[in-house]
């Protein structure tokens, strides 16, 4: 936080699940769903409470790299993902092709959902303030 704070950055540190949001039209979540399976759906829902629109970007699998299950454990503690937050065994059903985690952000409400690379684009209407097509 203090280096973001030395660049010039508003950094702001909270619990995605329980603290407020700041204030804004427009709330974006990047790469965050993955790590806090199973509960991808209640952050979704409070980001659609507060903005107007949400934007999620998601990576279509966790875990893109081929490995011996043992060893995407040891990569995952040592370089991935392992934040003492959300154990592994949570994290590694983060696995979908394109069309299923297209079809899984429809299911979650978004009205556009687009491939980018290896993410998942998906626009979502909030319910603050007037909804809207970007």
């Amino acid at each position: 936080r203090a280096l973001c704070r030395k660049k010039g950055y508003n950094c702001i540190l909270a619990d995605i699940l329980k603290d407020d949001f700041p204030d804004a039209e427009v709330g974006v979540a990047v790469d965050i769903l993955h790590r806090i399976t199973p509960r991808e759906t209640e952050l979704i829902s409070r980001l659609r409470e507060r903005y107007r629109t949400v934007v999620v970007v998601e990576p279509v699998k966790a875990y893109s790299i081929s490995m011996p299950a043992p060893m995407i454990r040891l990569w995952d503690a040592l370089l991935g993902d392992s934040d003492g937050i959300n154990p592994f065994d949570s994290r590694k059903e983060w696995q979908f092709t394109e069309e299923a985690l297209m079809q899984y952000m429809k299911a979650l409400g978004a009205y556009r959902v687009r491939v980018l690379g290896t993410d998942v684009v998906a626009v979502f209407n909030g319910e603050a303030g007037q909804t809207g097509n970007l």
